[in-house]
């Protein structure tokens, strides 16, 4: 029984597609964002919080994904397409100005806060105050 929730988890996540992601539509209403657009210099400082910070992203339905000029690191544990970061930078972060910037997407997959810092705090506390957020807080 707790393998077939754990595939059905996967499937209602969108993380059991065998063809590689090529958009964030597959999230709406299941997954909200972070898009970290950062230099190289930043990156492995937003990884590290990111990694650290994994219980409070689980819990609170986080694919992170953390785009730079040579790389795109993520939590997703399906494939990405070869396209992805282009897709992600030209629909996200069109200006490339080359500055760390920070995006928040609720379930809905629309835009809920745009920062040039990653202040995991500041997230989860509008995360939590968001009504979707509310509701999981009380199933629990």
């Amino acid at each position: 029984m707790r393998i077939l929730f754990i595939i059905m988890s996967l499937i209602i996540s969108g993380q059991a597609n065998s063809a590689p992601l090529e958009s964030l539509d597959a999230f709406t209403w299941s997954n909200r964002l972070i898009l970290v657009y950062s230099g190289p210099e930043q990156a492995q400082r937003f990884r590290a919080q990111l990694q650290e910070a994994d219980d409070e992203i689980v819990d609170r339905h986080i694919i992170w994904f953390l785009i730079g000029e040579q790389q795109l690191l993520t939590n997703y544990r399906g494939d990405l397409s070869d396209s992805l970061k282009h897709r992600l930078i030209a629909d996200w972060f069109p200006d490339e100005n080359k500055k760390p910037e920070i995006v928040l997407i609720g379930k809905d997959g629309y835009e809920k806060l745009r920062e040039r810092r990653l202040d995991l705090g500041i997230i989860f506390g509008l995360i939590d105050t968001m009504p979707m957020r509310r509701q999981e807080m009380l199933i629990r």
